[in-house]
C-alpha cells in the first residue's frame, strides 16, 4: 500500500514579504513564466509525487519488475486461502452447518446409517459420490439425500474449486513446486479418490459458546490437520 503525503497548503496561500522597492525588476533570476510552474506557486494545480511514493526498479525490466511483484502477492493469497482461514475454510464452515441438517434427517429416516462407516466427497460432474463398506441400497439413498441439499452440493464444490485453484497458484509462484499441499497430485478427476467430506464434517467443532459468538462451527485448526492427513494417506507427492 501507498503512503501518499500531500504537501501543506500554507505556503502557497502565505501572502508575500519582499519589499517591491528593495528588489529591482531587473535583478529578478526568475521569470514569470517559471513562477507559474514553482511548486509553491499559487497558481500551481500539480504537486510532484515525493520520491518515496514512486516505484524503485534496479536492474530489471518493467516485465521483470511485474513478476515479481504479482509472484510476492499471488503467494500470499494462496497461503491465506489455504491455511488462515481463508475461503476454502469458510465454504467448509458453512457446508458444516447444511450437512448438520442432512445427518438429522437421515438419524430420523435411517438411524442405523449413522452408526456406519461412510464417506463421500466431490466427483468430477461436481455431484456427491458416496463410498463405505455399506450397500449399493444404502450407497444410492445417501447420495440420492447429501444431493437433494443443494446448498450442501454447491458449497462442497467451492471447497474443492477453491483447493484446487489455490494449490495451482502455489506452484506457479514457485516454478512448479511445492512445499506445502501445492505438491501433491491432486485434480478434479481424482479429488474425490483423495478428500473424504464426511470426515471434514465430523472433524473438531468449536464449542458451543464459540459457535454462538463467532458464528462459526469448524476449527480452523482442527481443519487443516484433517486436509493434512488425508493428503498425506491418499496423495501422492509428484510437485516438490
Amino acid at each position: 500500500m501507498k503512503i501518499l503525503s500531500q504537501p501543506k497548503e500554507t505556503l502557497a496561500n502565505a501572502p508575500p514579504t519582499r519589499n517591491s522597492h528593495a528588489v529591482k525588476q531587473s535583478e529578478t533570476s526568475v521569470s514569470e513564466d517559471a513562477l507559474k510552474n514553482d511548486t509553491f506557486s499559487q497558481t500551481a494545480k500539480h504537486v510532484t509525487p515525493p520520491v518515496y511514493e514512486r516505484p524503485i526498479t534496479i536492474g530489471v525490466s518493467k516485465e521483470v519488475e511485474q513478476t515479481i511483484k504479482s509472484a510476492s502477492v499471488m503467494t500470499g493469497e494462496a497461503i491465506a486461502e489455504l491455511y488462515l482461514g481463508g475461503s476454502m475454510f469458510k465454504s467448509a464452515d458453512s457446508m458444516s452447518k447444511e450437512y448438520d441438517k442432512t445427518l438429522s434427517d437421515i438419524a430420523t429416516e435411517r438411524p442405523e446409517l449413522t452408526e456406519n462407516e461412510w464417506g463421500f466427497s466431490v466427483n468430477e460432474q461436481g455431484e456427491l459420490k458416496v463410498t463405505g463398506n455399506i450397500s449399493a441400497e444404502d450407497i444410492t439413498y445417501l447420495e440420492e439425500k447429501l444431493n437433494s441439499n443443494k446448498a450442501l452440493v454447491n458449497l462442497a464444490n467451492e471447497v474443492k474449486a477453491n483447493f484446487l485453484q489455490y494449490t495451482q497458484m502455489e506452484r506457479d509462484d514457485n516454478g512448479g513446486t511445492s512445499k506445502l499441499w501445492g505438491k501433491y497430485d491432486v485434480t478434479s478427476k481424482n479429488f474425490a479418490d483423495i478428500i473424504d467430506f464426511k470426515a471434514l464434517m465430523d472433524g473438531p467443532r468449536e464449542t458451543q459458546q464459540t459457535t454462538l459468538a463467532l458464528g462459526r462451527q469448524l476449527t480452523g485448526h482442527g481443519f487443516i490437520q484433517n486436509i493434512a492427513d488425508q493428503l498425506g494417506q491418499s496423495a501422492t507427492v509428484k510437485y516438490s
